[in-house]
């Protein structure tokens, strides 16, 4: 397919004409590292080889102030309740998920983030707070602290480690007061503009308060609580924190009475996909096997999403049900269809009563209908009852 053709569309995306941007954490930049080897490139052409030494004492002094920053964030969220989540410290990510340890690699030599979770839903507003602030400050502790140590050094040994820590504490000092700045660090708020609004701001704390909620929200059963959808649209707040329109443009999707307007709100959803985590990205694959089957009626299409989400780990059962009767669907096979989405609503009315399932169950009681007026009214029938019956 044509780099014209993906033009002509307005969902290049969702047509499969694009492919999903890659996540952010997979995605290299070359922001630090281009520079980086550039340096060396002229050092070794111009046969300096003995300066590589500094260029790659300042790689290690990059990478422990990144550690120490990144560290002050979990220390500060442990000591206030905040479960361990993961932690990326240049090319390397650590993730506990499940019970497991999750651990690789990614191409990028610098930068760092912190993830904590939220165990609970109380004075949430203090803990993040804390949390945001340890970076900073342990940066400046670390910092000032090897400053007096390279000094005392100095005055007391022949030793190059004293200009080691010196280097370091300068650099670990400027990245502490970077990091109190009202700035972005590419399209992520940084410390001191989250700290200013977590502290002046009650609108754009409400919205970051939701949005770590929603990051944190993973162990529920079949469906999340309740207030989960209060808490979405609060996080879709328009504030000078927010990076992303995704929890707006997915409320406007849901909302959607007419299927160009759902494709284009679907088709924003995906091209932000890449700041989502691995079990946000494979709900948004399912949401593009069932559009593409049963708004647009298209089984090709939907078939290329479907086989997308079969290479995603840990899809819900409920979700690889939903891909099913799309496929199903589109393909005309309309009685198996009507067969998967009895086994969906059985799986449904299984769970505990909530708004959230009463909700569910409508939508997949519509959907029935849906396709019950693309079949012959004696098999429609048939399987209606079998449905009710369970």
């Amino acid at each position: 397919m044509t780099t014209e053709t993906a033009g002509n569309s307005p969902t290049p995306i969702l047509d499969l004409l694009k492919p999903l941007p890659k996540p952010d954490a997979e995605r290299f930049t070359g922001r630090f590292a281009l520079p980086f080897l550039t340096a060396v490139a002229f050092v070794v052409f111009t046969g300096n080889l003995s300066f590589l030494m500094v260029l790659f004492g300042f790689l290690l002094v990059n990478f422990l102030v990144i550690t120490v920053h990144e560290f002050g964030h979990l220390i500060a969220g442990r000591i206030v309740g905040l479960p361990f989540v993961g932690v990326t410290i240049g090319p390397f990510v650590t993730k506990f998920r499940s019970g497991k340890w999750d651990l690789k690699l990614r191409p990028r030599v610098s930068g760092g983030l912190a993830f904590m979770g939220l165990a609970r839903i109380r004075r949430v507003r203090r803990r993040l707070i804390i949390l945001v602030a340890g970076g900073p400050a342990s940066s400046l502790l670390f910092g000032f602290g090897a400053l007096f140590g390279g000094e005392v050094a100095r005055a007391r040994y022949d030793s190059p480690w004293s200009t080691f820590f010196e280097f370091f504490g300068v650099f670990s000092v400027f990245i502490g007061f970077l990091a109190l700045l009202p700035i972005r660090s590419g399209r992520y708020a940084g410390d001191g503009m989250q700290l200013r609004a977590l502290l002046f701001s009650k609108s754009d704390a409400k919205q970051m308060i939701a949005s770590h909620a929603l990051a944190s929200l993973k162990d529920y059963g079949l469906f999340p609580p309740d207030y989960f959808r209060r808490w979405w649209r609060m996080a879709s707040a328009e504030t000078p924190v927010q990076h992303t329109h995704f929890h707006a443009d997915w409320l406007e999707y849901e909302n959607a009475k007419e299927s160009q307007v759902a494709a284009e709100c679907l088709e924003r959803c995906l091209a932000d996909s890449a700041i989502l985590d691995h079990e946000g990205r494979s709900k948004l694959i399912v949401e593009a096997a069932v559009f593409t089957a049963c708004w647009r009626e298209d089984n090709a299409k939907a078939k290329g999403w479907s086989d997308r989400s079969l290479a995603v780990r840990q899809l819900r059962p409920l979700d690889r049900i939903r891909i099913e009767i799309a496929l199903f669907y589109s393909s005309g096979h309309f009685d198996e269809a009507l067969a998967s989405l009895a086994r969906g609503l059985l799986m449904i009315r299984s769970a505990p009563v909530s708004n959230e399932r009463s909700r569910c169950e409508t939508a997949w009681e519509v959907w029935r209908q849906q396709i019950e007026q693309r079949i012959p009214a004696t098999v429609a029938s048939s399987t209606s009852s079998l449905a009710n019956r369970h």
